[in-house]
This record gives C-alpha cells, sequence and structure tokens, in this order.
C-alpha cells in the first residue's frame, strides 16, 4: 500500500510540474481583434498578434494578468488556470473625444456634454487633422459620431465633403478641461433625390442603393414597396443599384438640385431547374416537349435522349404540365429561391396502352410470314412481328393517343403501306390487309387487213402459252414471283417478237396493239 501511495503521489508532482499553454483572445465590445496589445502575465510580456491571441507556458494553476493598449482602459485580472486554458478578454476603449459633425446654417464648432440634436448629422466626410502645420491624423465621419483621442494643444482641422470646397477650422485648443464632445456645424448645398427599384411590374424591397463620389460612400435601402430617397451633398457620383437574385445597375449621375422620377428596373438573374421524366418501366423518356409556367409565361422545353430536361426559370411558383401524347398527363408545382439551382425528383409517367391486330392475304388465302412494322407518325421505328401460318399478327403494349401506321413486305407482293391511324387508350385495332402480287395485267390486240383468220393463233407472253380469239384479242394477266417490267410478246405464225417496257405503256390492265 506505501508503494502504491508513493506512484500516485509521483504522478500528480509530474502532472504539476508539466508546463501548461495558456491562451489568451483580446477583442473590444464588437467582438473586433485587438492587435499589438502589451500583455504581462507572471511578469512575462508578450505583444498580442493580429488576431488579438498570445499564448504564455505555465505550471502556476492561477496567474496575475496586466493588458495595455492605447486607446483602451488598462485590465488587471487573477486568472485561474486550473477551470480552464482559454479566456476571452474585452477590453473598454478609453477615448476622450466624441466628434460629430452636423449640418448647420453657418461654419461654426462647439464643445459640449451631449451631442446636439436640433441638426442632422452629415452622410460622409474625410477630416485631416493637423498639429502644428504637421499631418497628425486623418478621421473618416459617416453618418455617426467618431470617437477619437487628442493630446492636449492647438490644431487645424481640413474637413473634405463632396460636391464642396474644404472646410478649414484653425486654432481649436483641446485640453482635458473641454467637454467630451466636438460638434463641427458645416452649411452643405444638399438635394434630395428619390426613385424606385422595380422588376418588371414587381416592385423590389431591400434593394441596396450607393452613391460613390469624391470623398465617400452613402448608402440606402428601397421599402417595401421599393421607394427610396437620399439627401447628399450636390456633385457627381456612381450610383449602384443591387440586390441578390438580379443583375446589379451601375450608372453615372449628376446631383444638381431636387430629383424625384429616378426608376431602376432589375433584371432577375434566372435560377435553374432540372429533372428527369421516366416512363414506368423506369426508362427515361426522350425527346419529348412539355411547358413551365412561370411569372405568366409558358416555357417549352425537351428531354434528351436519356429523359434529362433542364429550364431556367425566376423565383416564385413554377407549374409543370407534362401532357405527352401516349401517357396519362401529370403536373407538379415547385418554389423556386432567387438565383438558385433545384433538381426535382423524378416524375413517373403511366402509359396509356393499346394493341394492333389483323390478317394478311391475298383477297382469297391467308399469307405468311409476312413482315409486319409499325412507325409512329414521325416515321420512328416502334416494334415488328410476322404474320403466322393463318396469315394473322398482333402487336401489343402500344402508346396510345400516337398517329401511326403500318408497313408489310412479303417478296412475292408488292409492299404494303397503310393510312396512318391513332390507337385509344385501352383498345385494340383491326386490320384486314389484301396485298397484291406481281402479276401483269394486260389486253392484246392483233390487228390486220389481210383475210386471215386470227382465232387459236398461239401467243407467247413472257414464255407464257395464250390464245387469240376471233377478234384478235387475248384480256388475261401473267402470274410472276417478281415485279414484271417488261413483256416480251412472241407470235411465230405471224413472225412477231417484240418487246414492250411495262413503264411506257401507263396503267393496268397494259393494253397492246399489234398491227401486221
Amino acid at each position: 500500500m506505501h508503494i502504491k501511495k508513493i506512484i500516485f503521489l509521483f504522478i500528480l508532482i509530474s502532472i504539476s510540474l508539466f508546463p501548461k499553454n495558456v491562451t489568451f483572445f483580446i477583442s473590444d465590445k464588437e467582438n473586433n481583434p485587438i492587435s499589438e496589445a502589451y500583455v504581462s502575465f507572471n511578469d512575462v510580456i508578450k505583444k498580442s498578434n493580429n488576431f488579438g491571441v498570445v499564448n504564455f507556458d505555465t505550471i502556476e494553476n492561477k496567474g496575475n494578468i496586466l493588458i495595455e493598449k492605447i486607446g483602451f482602459n488598462t485590465y488587471t485580472e487573477t486568472i485561474n488556470i486550473s477551470s480552464s486554458d482559454n479566456f476571452k478578454i474585452i477590453l473598454n476603449q478609453n477615448y476622450k473625444y466624441y466628434m460629430n459633425l452636423f449640418e448647420g446654417a453657418d461654419f461654426d464648432y462647439s464643445f459640449d456634454k451631449e451631442p446636439n440634436a436640433d441638426f442632422g448629422l452629415i452622410k460622409d466626410a474625410v477630416i485631416n487633422i493637423y498639429k502644428n502645420q504637421i499631418f497628425y491624423k486623418s478621421v473618416n465621419f459617416s453618418n455617426k459620431e467618431v470617437l477619437f483621442d487628442i493630446e492636449d494643444g492647438i490644431y487645424t482641422f481640413v474637413i473634405y465633403i463632396q460636391g464642396e470646397k474644404p472646410f478649414i477650422i484653425e486654432n481649436i485648443f483641446f485640453s482635458s478641461k473641454n467637454k467630451s464632445y466636438f460638434n463641427i456645424f458645416i452649411p452643405l448645398k444638399l438635394s434630395k433625390i428619390s426613385g424606385i427599384v422595380k422588376s418588371d411590374e414587381a416592385l423590389i424591397g431591400k434593394a441596396k442603393i450607393t452613391l460613390n463620389g469624391l470623398n465617400g460612400t452613402i448608402e440606402a435601402f428601397s421599402d417595401i414597396e421599393g421607394n427610396f430617397s437620399l439627401t447628399v451633398p450636390n456633385g457627381f457620383y456612381k450610383i449602384t443599384i443591387n440586390k441578390a437574385g438580379y443583375k446589379e445597375i451601375s450608372q453615372e449621375i449628376n446631383i444638381e438640385g431636387k430629383k424625384d422620377s429616378l426608376s431602376y428596373n432589375l433584371e432577375e438573374i434566372p435560377s435553374i431547374i432540372k429533372g428527369r421524366i421516366l416512363n414506368n418501366k423506369g426508362q427515361g423518356i426522350k425527346n419529348e416537349g412539355f411547358y413551365i409556367k412561370n411569372k405568366e409565361k409558358d416555357i417549352f422545353i425537351k428531354t434528351d435522349s436519356n429523359g434529362f430536361y433542364e429550364a431556367s426559370v425566376y423565383s416564385g411558383l413554377a407549374f409543370l404540365k407534362i401532357n405527352i401524347l401516349g401517357y396519362f398527363p401529370t403536373g407538379r408545382v415547385e418554389k423556386i429561391d432567387s438565383f438558385s439551382s433545384k433538381t426535382i425528383d423524378d416524375i413517373i409517367l403511366t402509359e396509356k396502352i393499346g394493341s394492333i391486330s389483323g390478317t394478311v392475304t391475298n383477297g382469297v388465302i391467308p399469307i405468311p410470314n409476312s413482315i409486319v412494322k409499325l412507325y409512329d407518325f414521325k416515321g420512328n421505328y416502334y416494334a415488328s412481328t410476322k404474320s403466322d401460318s393463318k396469315g394473322f399478327f398482333i402487336i401489343d403494349s402500344i402508346r396510345s393517343d400516337i398517329e401511326y401506321f403500318i408497313e408489310i413486305e412479303n417478296s412475292n407482293y408488292f409492299k404494303y403501306k397503310s393510312p396512318s391511324f391513332v390507337i385509344n387508350n385501352g383498345k385494340n385495332k383491326n386490320f384486314t390487309i389484301i396485298l397484291k402480287n406481281h402479276n401483269a395485267n394486260f389486253i392484246l390486240e392483233i390487228k390486220t387487213n389481210k383475210s386471215v383468220s386470227l382465232k387459236n393463233i398461239e401467243v407467247f407472253i413472257n414464255k407464257n402459252k395464250f390464245l387469240l380469239d376471233s377478234n384478235g384479242m387475248i384480256n388475261d394477266s401473267i402470274q410472276s414471283d417478281n415485279k414484271v417490267d417488261s413483256l416480251l410478246i412472241e407470235i411465230p405464225s405471224l413472225g412477231v417478237n417484240q418487246v414492250y417496257k411495262v413503264e411506257n405503256l401507263g396503267k393496268e390492265p397494259y393494253l397492246i396493239t399489234i398491227n401486221f
């Protein structure tokens, strides 16, 4: 037991002898860091850095701290380090004077105990202070009192205000006996400007109006109805109007005299809305258009090859009106923030499903193995099938409400193309299709002034045997597995052997007259 107590005491002594790092953050009441402050902690002196931070190493559990900085009250305290190793210390400013610039009827100054509330403050000014004709410091004044230190003595103040010649006050005596408020009164040539900020017909509140001139910046904000007003010294300014979500307006303006008719129209920066449209199989619906209603405008957009879409819209409500042929229509309302990008959840459309079926014949018997192809009204291939042994075909799972046409191919028949048609939702459209083969219908007439009988004279047309009637005519057709391009007519007994191009014979039945 004695050995354990000795080890425990050794650990405690070791811990107490191990140095601690103590951090102090030094700031003013507005939480602004104070740099270059002299900090003395247990007789060790350091300066705070640009972030108002200073560090010390110590093995003590307590310590005395002393902080000094020109313009601030001296700070002293005993710090208990055992409870924490990070401390925030606030220094109180120690100013001798509070300076105000007022709009006065005459150029004058006074020392007072309290600011004079009977006059309006000047918006912006730069004050250069000289002591014994040597520059001492420069002070910026912006519509609020300025706190500053100054040594006892006689000074000259030079005041610069935009649109005015410099105002000079000489031989001002400052001493610790003076009252704390130093007020300067300046007669200015001021103008009131007012106007309105809007975007199209919408009034824009909280828009920032900034006037930049030679001697400073003047700012104001529009009210809830977009109105603003400023009282400023005469002169040239650059006026800037901006608000988050709108394109900034900036232009030169000469303010001299009253202006009541300024109007600025801000152009809203569009937001982005994007997403994807799918069918109920999870496939993107490609190259289809729909409308988004936004700001009383209908914006037309199209999906890409994977069903994605993207559009520029403006803040407010966006109504997605999706009415794509072959699908049940749907809609969605989205709230759009200014100058934003919003991705909408996938929109899944339910297809309107129908089918087509039919029978392919030559007018008498069914034609099997005919290839039936379905195309939409744009000529895009949709589906295909083959007729069975009974000439029957069917294509199902077809989107409704779209115009289609079908084509049928069979090597023994002419290619067939149907008129366009529409499949109503949930319905089947049935066809009976008669294919024409490659037969060539013709009428052959033999004319002669010889007294010979033409009846039963043998005629060979494309090697097919026919017999003339008593009038020397044949009205028949040639059966062929391929398209007939020409007719070879041979009449051995009459010495006829001649080829006729069907394209030169007009429409069927082809009429051929032979004289001999």
